[in-house]
Order: structure tokens, then sequence, then C-alpha cells
């Protein structure tokens, strides 16, 4: 899993705007394609059995492994070249993996197409108002 993030996060070069978002959707994607591509692995790892609770810790990703390490990178990175504000930037590694994760589920569980991913992505990018529409 760690790898394929680490693949997915590094297929995007460069350091501008476009090359930020890029990578955030590169980690999206890849977390979506692993749950579709190692179905009982990914609900192995998620699942009560062998995820380690962050607790009070929730917000501070960089300690669950690579996966969030990457994701707290993408998000400082869209902080810096000011994409995200500070309030979107504070709760976002837990918007964006619920999001991800909860799409990854749905469709893993064919409650959803795997169609709707775009959608997802423009839904974090409202969320995170990255296209500046929301305060």
């Amino acid at each position: 899993f760690g790898q394929r993030m680490q693949e997915a996060f590094e297929s995007v070069s460069g350091d501008g705007r476009q090359a930020v978002e890029g990578r955030l959707g590169a980690l999206a994607m890849a977390y979506i394609n692993f749950a579709r591509d190692e179905p009982h692995l990914f609900r192995l790892a998620f699942g009560a059995y062998c995820i380690t609770p962050i607790g009070d810790k929730f917000m501070d990703l960089s300690e669950a492994g690579l996966a969030g390490t990457l994701l707290v990178k993408a998000l400082d990175d869209l902080h810096r070249l000011g994409v995200i504000s500070s309030e979107a930037r504070q709760h976002g590694e837990v918007l964006c993996w619920s999001a991800v994760h909860g799409m990854a589920t749905l469709i893993l569980e064919g409650h959803i197409s795997e169609l709707a991913v775009p959608a997802l992505l423009d839904a974090i990018r409202f969320a995170l108002a990255m296209d500046g529409k929301v305060a």
C-alpha cells in the first residue's frame, strides 16, 4: 500500500500548483485502486483487528505510516502555495482520508461506481476551498 502511494506521489513532478494538486489526486486514485485491486488486504488493513488507533493524534497522520506522511506533504504544499487556507489545512488530513476511504469502501462493496470518483475529487477540492469559492 505504501509503495503504491509513494509511486503515485512521485508520478507527478514539479512544484507549482498544478503539480501539487495533481499529487493529491494521484494519492486519492492510488488509495481507491489499491482497494479495488486488493480488496481482502484493504479490508484487513483498515479493519478493527489490524489498525492502530490514532487516538488523540487524529489530526496528525504523519505518524500513520507512509501514506499519511505523503498526504501531509501534499496538503502542506497546497498551503505553502496559498491554494488552501490555514483553516482548510488544519483539518485537511481527516477530510481527505475520510472522503477517499469512504469512496474506496463504497466502490469495493458495490454501492457506487468508480465513475463517481471525479465527482469525489471535485468535492474534496470544493471542501478545501481550492477554487477560492468557499470561505
